[in-house]
């Protein structure tokens, strides 16, 4: 069934935009015109070579343009400051339709807090939750969002080839950009509907289209939003050594396209896992440096693609998806294992609700398992104690292996001097560890 909706439903999009007829969107939307929903994401989080998630912050700034609102922005505070289990990264929101129609959309994190978003919410509130249970639901909601299919831009060009290259162009230009290197701008690749928020008190106010403000008008092709929380998800990645991993599935039902990615930094390496079993385990090994043959990015790329479309995606969107993560889970050092969150996981980590209900709402969140092996902590440790014992020469290799680890830099050295009692260790590895956030001179 997901395959036939999968199949047809683009076929149907190309029809309407070369110059099908079109509804306002004051029509009734029924089963003639569907409306459908697709999300992509990930959740990342980070280990020692016992598969042990551990809470940790990324040492980074945010890498999302700046036009991306962020209720940080508001608070002072800065996102290095929250340690978490998971980061919630990038999840987009596409919306498809052949007519124009408002819905509303929120989205909400029971274990967690939202961070960024864009276009900017209507509210962003604590609700109750609905269990009883005493706590509060971070929420975000978008409100009305209203929903514009490329072929309702222009009207008057005969040639629906023309036309369409046209619709493209004017959603090209009402969507806000800056540098063209940053890696958001890839998930626009699609062929979703162009969105329209209005964040204005006063409806009847002059004109203003607002890429950097939160006030006015806001295009864009996803609703786009991510955050930072505390759960687990029902799997744990062992490192075994000598290249080797064990993935353990604690959930009853299946998990899909896991691989195992790792990058020393010089050359990639990549070993296809497949599906894991409900309450069960595979394990897997690295291909040794000398097997490789070909092209290992494009290997990835391929399978990664064939793993996100399977699960329901259309092509175009698995490309986005890459595209916009090749860098990081690509080139980033170290070692790591990609999956497939199941559908009713993500539901229940984070409820999204769309209304009117939409005649299909597909979920593909990748979880991204990064962890140290144990070659890397005997290797990381070694290096403390050399810095320790040795100076300035010694200390300045432990910030050249540190520096490229880049957002895990910080979680690493924690790991490493907890599996320690030697306090000489242990003060070196926080003495490093304020050096690696500015906390002290180096």
């Amino acid at each position: 069934m997901k395959l036939t909706s999968r199949l047809l439903l683009p076929l149907g999009l190309a029809a309407v935009m070369f110059g099908a007829a079109r509804a306002s969107a004051a029509d009734p939307a029924g089963s003639e015109h569907p409306l459908i929903v697709h999300e992509w994401g990930t959740f990342t989080s980070f280990s020692g070579s016992d598969g042990i998630q551990l809470d940790y912050r990324p040492l980074t700034v945010s890498d999302l343009p700046e036009f991306v609102y962020s209720d940080f922005t508001l608070s002072g505070l800065s996102k290095r400051r929250v340690f978490a289990r998971q980061r919630m990264e990038t999840p987009v929101t596409y919306f498809y339709s052949d007519v124009e129609r408002d819905v509303r959309v929120s989205v909400a994190f029971p274990r967690g807090r939202l961070t960024e978003f864009y276009p900017p919410p209507l509210t962003q509130r604590l609700a109750a939750a609905n269990d009883g249970l005493p706590q509060a639901i971070e929420q975000v909601d978008w409100g009305n969002v209203h929903i514009i299919p490329q072929s309702s831009l222009t009207t008057h060009v005969a040639d629906a080839k023309v036309a369409d290259r046209l619709n493209r162009h004017i959603a090209a230009g009402l969507v806000p950009w800056m540098d063209d290197d940053n890696p958001y701008y890839r998930a626009r690749e699609t062929d979703s509907a162009l969105l329209f928020v209005r964040r204005e008190a006063d409806q009847n106010a002059p004109f203003s289209q607002a890429a950097f403000d939160f006030h006015g008008d806001h295009f864009e092709k996803f609703l786009f939003y991510r955050g930072t929380g505390n759960f687990t998800l029902p799997v744990t990645v062992q490192a075994l050594g000598n290249d080797r991993v064990r993935i353990t599935n604690l959930s009853p039902g299946d998990l899909h396209g896991a691989i195992v990615v790792h990058n020393d930094g010089q050359q990639l390496r990549m070993k296809f896992a497949g599906d894991i079993p409900g309450n069960g385990g595979v394990e897997a090994a690295l291909p040794a440096a000398a097997e490789i043959t070909g092209d290992p990015a494009q290997d990835l790329d391929a399978k990664l693609v064939e793993v996100l479309t399977a699960e329901g995606l259309y092509e175009k969107e698995a490309k986005a998806m890459v595209n916009t993560w090749r860098h990081s889970w690509y080139n980033e050092p170290g070692m790591r294992v990609l999956f497939l969150v199941p559908q009713v996981i993500t539901d229940t980590v984070l409820p999204l609700t769309v209304e009117p209900k939409p005649e299909q709402t597909i979920r593909v969140l990748v979880a991204r398992m990064e962890f140290l092996t144990p070659e890397d902590e005997q290797h990381l440790l070694t290096l403390i104690r050399k810095s320790a014992c040795e100076g300035a020469e010694q200390r300045t290799a432990l910030m050249e292996d540190l520096q490229r680890r880049g957002r895990l830099a910080e979680p690493a050295i924690q790991h490493v001097a907890k599996s320690t009692d030697d306090p000489m260790v242990q003060s070196e590895a926080e003495r490093v560890r304020r050096v690696l956030l500015g906390q002290e001179a180096g």
